[in-house]
């Protein structure tokens, strides 16, 4: 199932205050129960879309629709994520090469990606495939790391950027010290004060798709802080 996100759907979304039960989803992945739509990405002088990120849904047997926040730490935990990002991958492909088709301009849609994904043999490789037997440009194609993957093991992810790097994926990594990303102090509170913009100003120049960790930041000690995680 696919479709462009819309402001309301048929199906409720499930929250924290509801009772969910996700125990059918720790062996195996159904992706019959998987709903992929898009957020379109808009031009604000234009209002002319020019790209979109790829969201995935959970459906429950109750019909409730289930954000990633909930379901994909479960997937993470019992070690089958990656079927879920190969699922999707293989259907925003398949919607690409509709588009292709048809005559659209191209844009750029955004998947995310899990540690996961790196470490396990064939994943990367399999998601590429999806995409070059459909004629996808590696332009055409945005990945971006779930937070949760660089938290736990930055310099990892790091170094498995370059695996992207030479299927013609452009991406790089950034922390908080390399870019700039300036906070408060106070321990556990930390708000973000600027962003110095040259180094990644640079790395767009260049044509990198530019990974930030959002979630650290650094006071004016060039201590780690932490802005919480989203």
């Amino acid at each position: 199932m696919f479709d462009f996100l819309k402001k309301k759907s048929a199906s409720k979304v499930a929250d924290d205050d509801n009772a969910i039960d996700l125990s059918d989803i720790t062996e195996e992945l159904d992706e019959s129960k998987i709903i992929v739509e898009m957020q379109p990405v808009v031009e604000a002088e234009t209002g002319k879309i020019i790209g979109a990120e790829a969201l995935s849904r959970y459906l429950d047997d109750e019909n409730n629709l289930i954000g990633p926040m909930m379901f994909v730490p479960i997937l993470e935990s019992a070690s089958i994520v990656s079927q879920l990002d190969k699922a999707v991958a293989a259907r925003i492909a398949d919607e690409m090469k509709g588009w292709n088709d048809k005559g659209y301009a191209p844009i750029s849609v955004s998947i995310n990606l899990s540690r996961s994904d790196f470490t396990e043999r064939g994943v990367i490789e399999e998601i590429h495939e999806n995409f070059t037997d459909y004629r996808i440009s590696p332009s055409q194609v945005m990945f971006e790391i779930r937070e949760s993957s660089i938290a736990d093991s930055y310099e990892f992810m790091y170094r498995k950027l370059s695996t992207l790097h030479e299927m013609g994926y452009k991406a790089i990594s950034l922390n908080a010290f390399q870019v700039g990303m300036h906070t408060t102090r106070v321990y556990g509170n930390s708000r973000l004060k600027r962003i110095d913009s040259e180094r990644i100003n640079v790395e767009l120049d260049r044509g990198n798709v530019v990974l930030i960790t959002g979630f650290q930041g650094i006071n004016r000690y060039e201590d780690y802080t932490t802005l919480g995680r989203g």
